[in-house]
């Protein structure tokens, strides 16, 4: 009965964070990135961040472009060759992989560590998820819809 209530638990976080206002998605991702354990990690090669595939950052006098967290603007469709989607805030744009499986279990598997320490590696593995899969669900509904209007 415990993994059926957590499992719910984890639905409503996720469907709560995914109804986060534009400004405050950048703020917990900023907050995330400055974490020290956060740091370390990416130092240690463990995590790694990247933009996402076929993602660009719009790139426009800052005069010209409101302030996206307000106007709720998370990317504007740009005509080239194609349509390219060109996010507004770089947070909106990105991805986190953990490059090195084997070191970050020898990293929570040190008997150095406190539960604590190791309840705090757990807790920004799982704030990095939350943010990829926000991330990665804009990206694929954006792009769903530029190709259904793409004519």
């Amino acid at each position: 009965m415990k993994n059926g209530v957590n499992s719910f638990i984890g639905k409503i976080i996720l469907a709560d964070f995914l109804e986060y206002r534009l400004d405050k998605f950048i703020n917990f991702v900023q907050a995330v990135e400055g974490l020290p354990l956060y740091k370390k990690l990416t130092r240690e090669g463990v995590i790694i961040r990247k933009p996402l595939l076929d993602a660009k950052i719009l790139r426009e006098e800052k005069a010209s472009v409101s302030v996206p967290s307000e106007v709720g603007v998370i990317a504007k469709v740009k005509k080239g060759a194609g349509f390219s989607i060109h996010y507004t805030n770089e947070e909106f744009s990105i991805e986190y992989f953990i490059v090195d499986e084997e070191k970050l279990r020898r990293i929570i598997n040190d008997v150095k560590l406190t539960e604590e320490e190791k309840k705090n590696i757990r807790g920004l593995l799982h704030k990095l998820r939350r943010i990829n899969t926000r991330n990665l669900i804009t990206h694929e509904i954006l792009k769903g819809i530029v190709e259904y209007q793409r004519d």
